[in-house]
């Protein structure tokens, strides 16, 4: 399968024929270790730079579908999957996250260890999850419209700025932050000094720089977030015009070198500071419908194609 159109870029894909388990990758990450794990339709797998590891179904994972992976700093792996809920693995030993009533988690599209026990996951129309989770038991909290969401269609949930939990829906972005009263998130004050730009638009990921500078990767643009002097913000939109490769953008990443790289449906596009986004066509990792995966190193990669520049 072709992952990334390569005009001017050096590029390497791997496929079944490397020991991928499967040609669809919906998600992958980088461990402590510096293994790439990627998930799967076939499993999930690790990559050392020289061969694929694959865990699936006969290794005791709930669903082959891996549709989410993150790397905890205490070396726990998280996985979210199509149909088999939220799954860790942690010394080699796989374990199923039951939670007391949680119910059905539904398709998970993200998920984001926040640390001291407390995993945040994102679902396709089943809202947000707060797990705080012990070897002992598992406690989750599920935020809906009915909690504040503008959406139960939840895209990305990531660290936000002053320790705020930002989360992307599907028609719009939200604000968590700590209530000193009952200890639990709650849509916070700052919710309603965002831009209407980020309160209302379609949001498939967003990037933290800093505290004061964000990436959002919408279906009508990529926007640039600065933060001014109290709770102003400046909204700076790109589009086809500023040489993306399509409007509807599914991933953003910033690389170590200030390099801005967008996933879009038509293709990637990557912008050097101060310079013009450049579009990189060809087939992205997965259709308009799912965001495409991006992964922060210092190479841009996306899908299972690195690539260098």
């Amino acid at each position: 399968m072709r992952w990334v159109g390569a005009q001017n870029l050096a590029s390497r894909s791997y496929t079944i024929a490397d020991g991928l388990p499967q040609t669809v990758v919906y998600a992958i990450c980088q461990d402590e270790k510096g293994r790439l794990w990627a998930g799967t339709q076939g499993g999930v797998c690790s990559f050392d730079g020289q061969q694929f590891r694959t865990l699936d179904v006969r290794q005791g994972l709930s669903d082959n579908h891996v549709t989410a992976v993150a790397a905890a700093t205490d070396g726990t792996l998280w996985l979210g999957h199509e149909y088999g809920g939220i799954s860790s693995l942690q010394n080699g030993q796989l374990r199923r996250c039951r939670a007391r009533g949680l119910g059905t988690v539904g398709p998970v599209r993200h998920v984001y260890p926040a640390g001291g026990g407390i995993v945040w996951v994102a679902t396709a129309g089943n809202g947000l999850l707060r797990l705080e989770c012990s070897p002992a038991d598992t406690v989750a909290t599920r935020y809906t419209t009915k909690n504040g969401l503008p959406s139960d269609s939840v895209n990305y949930v990531g660290a936000g700025p002053d320790g705020q939990v930002w989360v992307a829906t599907a028609k719009g972005l939200v604000v968590l932050s700590q209530n000193p009263q009952s200890q639990q998130p709650v849509v916070a004050a700052a919710q309603a000094a965002l831009p209407v730009e980020l309160q209302q638009a379609g949001v498939n990921n967003f990037f933290k720089v800093n505290d004061t500078l964000l990436w959002c990767a919408t279906n009508t643009g990529l926007l640039r977030a600065s933060k001014l002097a109290g709770p102003l913000w400046r909204i700076q939109r790109f589009g086809r015009k500023d040489g993306l490769c399509d409007d509807q953008v599914l991933r953003v990443i910033q690389d170590r070198r200030g390099r801005v790289w967008a996933a879009t449906s038509s293709g990637l596009s990557r912008a050097v500071r101060g310079s013009r986004f450049t579009c990189f066509g060809g087939a992205t990792t997965q259709s308009a419908t799912r965001p495409t995966t991006c992964w922060k190193t210092g190479k841009a990669t996306c899908g299972l194609c690195t690539t260098t520049a």
